[in-house]
């Protein structure tokens, strides 16, 4: 039986140390489209999902495709919008064998909101990285 993992997460200033250290890529799990409308510097853009509509389709070869970029223990900080689709995303690296992935906390865009309204996690673009 396999376990589900846990996953380490960073905010967007310690990703963007992580990154700055040359040691973490930045690996963007967004639809191409979101990647088009604002991404990190120097990220790789491997789809989660290819559509992020009603009907989600999942990039059956998501796994494949990080594989043929990155090594099973390169240093990945991986991100999308908001936290929910790179945090599924590591789990399914893990899972893959790859043992050096951390989640980025409120995405690029951010604005993860509590029941109240609340901001809990705010993006990479909140702090003007």
């Amino acid at each position: 039986m396999k376990y589900p993992h846990v996953v380490s997460s960073v905010t967007p200033v310690q990703a963007k140390t992580l990154i700055n250290s040359h040691d973490y890529s930045y690996l963007d799990v967004r639809t191409r489209e979101e990647f088009s409308e604002g991404n990190v510097g120097g990220s790789v853009n491997i789809p989660l999902y290819f559509s992020i509509t009603i009907e989600e389709q999942l990039n059956d070869d998501f796994i494949a495709d990080i594989a043929a970029v990155f090594e099973r223990d390169s240093l990945i900080v991986v991100a999308c919008k908001s936290g929910a689709r790179s945090l599924a995303a590591c789990e399914l690296m893990l899972n893959a064998g790859f043992s050096g992935v951390v989640n980025m906390r409120g995405g690029f865009f951010g604005l993860r909101c509590d029941k109240t309204g609340a901001v809990i996690d705010t993006g990479w673009l909140d702090y003007y990285l």
